[in-house]
């Protein structure tokens, strides 16, 4: 590794900006230390004398710089230009998820309606090719979404359903509902689902922050179910009661407890 980074560092000045794009996005997968970080800003130097290459990148090279970079390249305003002037080349979920992630990453907003409309087509694909998602890409894109504070009830209902569908996975499951409520959105059929799989899972076992997130979603279907399903109350306090007591004697084993407290 440490001579692959030698020969990255020595090379660097000689690559198009393309082959920067691809370097720095298969950076970030690394475990980063400081000689990554020194390539990763020496990179980001070199990106920002390369502007006039611009018009000759793929719109993945175009989406790996807005979300490596964002607003620190003196032509952010014209990468998101071009990716408009591109769209027809802008057709998959995928790239419509990373345009998203990138944009939540580098807080690039612009009052452009070209931008905005820009945002509508990749929205629109996601729309047209969700299924085709995977629970981890729905994780990232609604995260995505809570950092650009973008709501859709109704994406988020499929959304839901979908990460529902696709994995038998319980806390994959509870992951998605932390998101959406990050979103301000309580997706019914995955607060019933979840709650219906609390008796046949091994609370103890989660990790902390899982635990901790778990308290979180008992509170808003505690408040659910009380307000939307006074019918199926009993039953539900029942399983709450008992987790809440679960998870109460497990967050207080030494082992969970910090220090001094």
């Amino acid at each position: 590794m440490q001579v692959c980074l030698q020969l990255m560092k020595t090379h660097l000045n000689s690559l198009a900006l393309d082959q920067l794009a691809t370097l720095a996005h298969g950076l970030t997968s690394l475990h980063t230390n400081k000689q990554i970080r020194l390539l990763q800003e020496a990179i980001a130097v070199l990106c920002n004398t390369r502007g006039d290459q611009l018009s000759v990148l793929s719109v993945e090279h175009k989406i790996y710089l807005l979300e490596e970079f964002g607003c620190k390249l003196q032509y952010t305003g014209e990468l998101l230009e071009s990716l408009w002037n591109q769209r027809a080349d802008l057709q998959k979920w995928q790239q419509a998820v990373g345009f998203f992630l990138a944009l939540s990453k580098t807080s690039v907003r612009s009052d452009s309606q070209r931008h905005d409309c820009l945002e509508q087509w990749c929205m629109d694909i996601v729309w047209q090719q969700y299924e085709w998602m995977g629970v981890d890409d729905i994780e990232a894109l609604l995260a995505a979404f809570v950092r650009l504070g973008t709501y859709d009830g109704e994406l988020f209902r499929v959304l839901g359903d979908h990460s529902e569908r696709q994995s038998s996975n319980w806390t994959s499951r509870l992951s998605v509902w932390n998101l959406l409520a990050d979103a301000d959105y309580l997706h019914v059929g995955l607060t019933d689902r979840l709650l219906t799989d609390l008796s046949s899972n091994d609370i103890e076992q989660l990790s902390v922050d899982m635990q901790l997130s778990l308290l979180a979603f008992l509170a808003e279907a505690v408040n659910h179910y009380r307000t939307h399903c006074i019918d199926t109350q009993q039953h539900s306090d029942g399983i709450i009661s008992t987790c809440v007591k679960q998870l109460s004697r497990t967050l207080q084993t030494p082992e969970n407890v910090p220090a001094g407290k």
